[in-house]
């Protein structure tokens, strides 16, 4: 999937729903959606340790709400679909230690579910390129986080309804690009000439001046007497 970054959008009185709709992410916007999820113990532990849950992905098994699709994200605002050079990998952790998705962990006794992720934060780089007088925005790189630093757990009665809150974070953070301003010196506009042209001179009686320039050329001077 490629296009405009597009995250969940928050439904109707800001409840997280598996069929969320969508809005596109508007260039240097930072943005921080949230939705809540009402749920019993029961159904926070059912969350925590089913594989097959209507609530979770089949992959990851985070949240459907926090789920991203999409694999790239245009350069620029008019990148070209046919150009694979003009778009990004969404850089998506799926292994290591800050990602602990697949471990999910339920406490009977705390009534507490660990590793649920219960947030997604993109982080996106960007800078400018091109002419200094009229530069162009460009994505230089975009990263998906998920985080389960929320804690969730259930401290009301088993059957009653406590809420769980879920949240997608956009940063924006710009690139200073190193660019270097070139000078030109100005354009001579006038021809140049030998520093020797005038001399040497040779004269002659005949009431003309010939000066003879060593750059193979000749210029003939008229000399006019004026008789008072």
């Amino acid at each position: 999937f490629f296009g405009y970054l597009t995250i969940f959008d928050f439904n109707k009185g800001g409840n997280c729903l598996p069929t969320s709709t969508s809005r596109r992410v508007t260039f240097g916007e930072d943005l921080i959606i949230g939705c809540s999820a009402p749920l019993t113990r029961n159904e926070l532990e059912a969350l925590c340790t089913g594989n097959e849950h209507p609530y979770l992905t089949d992959d990851l098994h985070i949240p459907k709400w926090l789920q991203q699709d999409m694999t790239l994200v245009g350069k620029f605002g008019n990148s070209n679909a046919n150009d694979r050079s003009q778009w990004l990998n969404i850089d998506k952790p799926t292994t290591g230690d800050y990602f602990n998705g697949k471990s999910r962990k339920w406490s009977s006794t705390r009534n507490r579910c660990d590793g649920l992720i219960s947030s997604v934060k993109y982080r996106i780089l960007w800078t400018h390129v091109g002419s200094t007088e009229s530069p162009q925005a460009k994505i230089v790189s975009v990263t998906l986080e998920y985080d389960d630093s929320h804690t969730m757990q259930h401290n009301l009665e088993p059957s009653e309804m406590q809420t769980y809150y879920f949240t997608t974070i956009v940063t924006w953070v710009y690139l200073p690009n190193e660019t270097e301003i070139l000078k030109l010196p100005p354009p001579n506009l006038f021809f140049s000439v030998p520093q020797d042209i005038f001399y040497p001179f040779n004269e002659r009686s005949s009431g003309e001046k010939t000066i003879e320039v060593r750059s193979s050329f000749k210029i003939r001077l008229g000399v006019i007497a004026i008789v008072f």
